[in-house]
């Protein structure tokens, strides 16, 4: 019958970190993961450079990871829902230092200012006449008394020349990514909320959520592998382990009362617990069989176990002398009697 190599990881030579074992009628095969590819000695699983192949499809970065890549935009760009494609960054959408008005270019912006307004020297702020300043906007007055009002970013000029507040998230001008659960609007602004297993950049004005990779830290508290999945992770156990109710610890899986139709992993005689994995056993007299669970006569004879003569038998063995010799109470050792036969005695004259 079949051996299942498979079923014992000691009797197969597969990567069991980053790959798998398919029992096959004789033999058996081993495969990869997601990420990794078999290598030409079919057996062992690498990790897949996917950023040599026409740079992983990013439109300008690519980033190869264990099992995985990243697409990543640099300076001035930041990178679409689609995870590849880099669109250009607004920088006056994302926290410009202008006191009035922003212009972008593509990676910088320049400041300019309203009407009757000059630009400082430090290319920021603006003065000038100003007349009956506001919180959050500014006017000025020329010489005919004309006035010129404006209101700070995130804000709408009235009629009367007040501020209000623009609530981007309800007329849909935010800015925030497919990663975001919510727009938040705050006075002047916004504030994006990303989904859980997505943090909030730091940079691009704080509107683009970017995956966590829980597995860089501490494994992501796997107790064995770890493995990081676009806005989640999951822990995953080797060969001979199962993952317990906590999702995280990996617990071994006791083969012995777990597998076969009585128990014993399928063994037919006796089964011993490893780590990672089991042993069929037999009793004294015995030794395992060629399909690793049923057991056969041990020959002990050729061990050579007996000072003169081996009889085997089922299970068991026994010694026995030559004539002249006695089988001393250790059942093994010949002890000279001095009592040879006539034959002997006169062979040795």
């Amino acid at each position: 019958w079949d051996i299942d190599e498979c079923r014992q990881p000691t009797q197969n030579d597969c990567d069991d970190r980053h790959g798998f074992c398919t029992n096959t009628e004789g033999s058996y095969t081993c495969g990869c993961h997601p990420g990794y590819q078999l290598q030409s000695d079919g057996k062992t699983c690498a990790d897949i450079d996917e950023c040599l192949d026409n740079n992983g499809g990013c439109d300008r970065e690519c980033i190869n990871m264990d099992g995985f890549y990243e697409c990543a935009c640099g300076t001035a760009y930041y990178l679409h829902s689609d995870g590849k494609t880099c669109l250009e960054l607004d920088e006056c959408d994302t926290g410009s230092k202008c006191e009035q008005i922003c212009d972008d270019r593509v990676g910088y912006y320049e400041c300019r200012c309203h009407p009757l307004f000059n630009l400082s020297p430090n290319g920021r702020y603006c003065y000038g006449n100003k007349c009956h300043p506001q919180p959050i906007g500014a006017c000025a007055v020329n010489t005919t008394g004309a006035e010129n009002c404006f209101c700070d970013q995130g804000y709408r000029l009235q009629p009367d020349n007040s501020c209000v507040d623009i609530d981007e998230c309800a007329e849909g001008t935010h800015k925030c990514d497919v990663n975001a659960k919510e727009c938040r609007n705050t006075p002047g602004s916004y504030d994006c909320i990303c989904k859980v297993g997505y943090s909030l950049s730091t940079a691009h004005g704080r509107r683009q959520c970017y995956n966590i990779h829980e597995c860089a830290v501490n494994n992501g508290n796997c107790s064995q592998m770890c493995v990081d999945t676009e806005g989640s992770f999951y822990c995953r156990c080797l060969a001979g382990y199962y993952l317990a109710s906590d999702g995280k610890t990996c617990i071994n899986i006791n083969e012995c009362v777990r597998n076969g139709e009585n128990g014993q992993g399928g063994c037919k005689v006796g089964c011993r617990n490893l780590l990672g994995s089991y042993v069929c056993i037999c009793g004294d007299g015995y030794v395992l069989a060629n399909d690793s669970v049923s057991c056969q006569d041990k020959d002990e004879c050729l061990e050579s176990p007996c000072d003169h003569n081996c009889i085997n038998s089922i299970g068991s063995y026994t010694c026995s002398c030559d004539n002249g010799y006695a089988l001393d109470k250790d059942g093994h050792t010949c002890i000279n009697t001095g009592k040879h036969s006539l034959l002997q005695i006169k062979l040795a004259k």
